[in-house]
């Protein structure tokens, strides 16, 4: 719950605003919605996203990447890059400029054929010269869900899955040479990192359910909380995603994406990880990793493609899965105003939750009056807070008053839970 702090006291629940996005990561903002009943991925022209978001009801807007679902390519002949090329030159969330030399040559657009009898089927086409590659997008209904590998591959039999959402993202990606001569060693990679995984996995066995020839998956799996959108009720949430691959990767890894407590998961390249092992080509083949820290793990693979003279073109697709298993947790918070004055320069906020419900923090939005949108036309404040003031148990806010301005002030003070 949350509370309108004005002279009357008015009780409701919000949800939490998505965070806006900085303005290092504005050229990576612009894509497509591609959209099932169950999730949806934003994706640019390069293949790339930062932002996959559910869609069951009640928990619209939450979200399992803010992580990266991007490739590379490596290559001789032609331009011969030093190492593998990242296809998306700035990423999101954390915000960092890769080497890519890539440009669009067409946007995301209609496929030809336009469907696959359920879903649009999408394309998008980009080159650095010495290759140019389309990319075909689409939504797939597999009925039950598919595997989705749950064992590390060298554990030995007998392994063990568990089954994935309805849907599923297939991109297909269609590399072709057109360098004029030939390339070899001609390697590509997929990468991914879930936004609130601890656990990443290589499993390899062939199960039996459906879309059963895409056996070689990297399963990223992870925790967390969030209220419902509706009702305000918290709710856990155990998150799988996974990558799945036809082809039998020519290297893999399972690693970090930055390290929690050392890096920023808003601007700068992360200082560990399996990205730095993509672009050194040197997957290492770890096939488990549980960080200490329980969060920010990512994996990848790689594929070798025949040599390919002037003009030819080599396919690989992957798909995307995703299992979410919501269970109710608690009632909405309730959020008691304790005390609520004016000291000096700054309005002091006194406030506790009152239900015992546990949460992660609280923000503060405030506005000078009543008639625009709650969040988009409030003010988040960044402002700190303060513990066990005035009593045991209880918060403290202090705002600073803008000088000169009328002090009158309305606040949301809102629980967060992650």
């Amino acid at each position: 719950m949350c509370r309108w702090i004005h002279s009357a006291a008015r009780w409701m629940w919000l949800p939490l605003q998505l965070l806006p996005v900085p303005s290092d990561a504005l050229p990576s903002v612009p894509g497509v919605g591609i959209v099932n009943p169950e999730w949806t991925i934003v994706m640019t022209p390069e293949g790339y996203s930062d932002v996959a978001i559910d869609q069951r009801p009640g928990f619209e807007g939450r979200e399992y990447l803010s992580g990266e679902w991007a490739a590379a390519l490596s290559y001789t002949g032609g331009g011969n890059p030093a190492g593998p090329v990242w296809f998306r030159e700035v990423w999101g969330y954390p915000c960092w400029t890769t080497n890519s030399n890539f440009i669009v040559l067409d946007e995301i657009g209609v496929d030809n054929p336009p469907t696959n009898g359920q879903f649009i089927r999408l394309v998008s086409r980009i080159s650095n010269g010495d290759v140019e590659v389309t990319i075909h997008y689409e939504m797939v209904d597999s009925v039950t869900g598919i595997d989705q590998g749950d064992v590390p591959a060298g554990n030995g039999p007998p392994g063990g899955s568990t089954t994935s959402g309805r849907y599923l993202l297939r991109q297909t990606y269609v590399v072709e040479n057109v360098s004029g001569g030939p390339l070899t060693d001609v390697r590509f990679f997929q990468f991914l990192r879930g936004l609130k995984c601890g656990v990443s996995l290589y499993d390899d066995r062939p199960y039996t359910g459906a879309m059963a020839a895409y056996r070689y998956d990297n399963t990223q799996k992870g925790n967390s909380r969030s209220f419902h959108n509706l009702t305000g009720e918290v709710f856990s949430h155990h998150d799988i995603i996974c990558m799945h691959a036809m082809d039998p990767p020519a290297a893999f890894e399972c690693g970090y994406y930055g390290i929690l407590g050392v890096d920023d998961h808003v601007v700068g390249k992360p200082s560990a990880g399996v990205h730095l092992s993509v672009e050194a080509d040197a997957l290492d083949g770890t096939d488990f990793f549980d960080p200490p820290q329980g969060r920010w793990v990512s994996g990848a693979m790689a594929f070798d493609f025949p040599d390919l003279a002037d003009g030819a073109s080599h396919e690989l697709s992957v798909l995307l899965s995703i299992r979410s298993e919501s269970t109710f947790e608690a009632s909405p918070p309730e959020i008691e105003i304790l005390g609520l004055e004016i000291d000096g320069p700054e309005y002091v906020i006194d406030f506790t939750e009152k239900t015992g419900v546990a949460v992660d923090g609280y923000v503060i939005w405030s506005s000078k009056d009543l008639q625009g949108n709650f969040p988009d036309d409030w003010t988040q404040l960044v402002v700190p807070r303060y513990l066990n003031v005035p009593v045991p148990g209880a918060s403290r806010f202090r705002v600073p008053i803008d000088p000169g301005v009328n002090p009158r002030c309305f606040f949301v003070i809102q629980a967060v839970v992650e």
